[in-house]
């Protein structure tokens, strides 16, 4: 009995050993400046909403820099939200320009949602 128990209090401490270790490994869960490029490219390629071959992306200390030339000021402001969301992202640097700033394409929001950001401009 007396083994058992002693083995059950190894195995418990080995647990706990083991546990604590796993809590410090995940501490380099944070991304580098070129991991949160890259993640941040793939987002924008993954919504819709967003010309991400028209967008560059570059990243220095957590700070995202999005450039650029889009259609309308939603795929403008997509993009800035959809930046946002990656992990390790401390902010948003938007250079990001609107090619038909100061002249409508088609005002409406139904459009915008339905066909996508070319048809939408404030």
């Amino acid at each position: 009995m007396k083994t058992t128990c002693r083995n059950i209090q190894t195995y418990l401490f080995t647990g706990l050993l083991l546990s604590l270790g796993t809590g410090l490994s995940s501490a380099r869960e944070e991304l580098d400046d070129s991991e949160i490029t890259n993640a941040v490219d793939d987002q924008l390629v993954e919504d819709a909403a967003t010309p991400a071959w028209s967008i560059d992306v570059s990243t220095s200390e957590g700070i995202v820099t999005l450039s650029g030339t889009v259609s309308s000021a939603l795929a403008k402001s997509r993009a800035d939200k959809v930046a946002s969301t990656v992990k390790g992202v401390r902010g948003i640097d938007d250079d990001i320009e609107n090619a038909y700033e100061g002249g409508a394409i088609v005002v409406d929001n139904d459009l915008a949602v339905r066909y996508g950001p070319e048809y939408y401009q404030p």
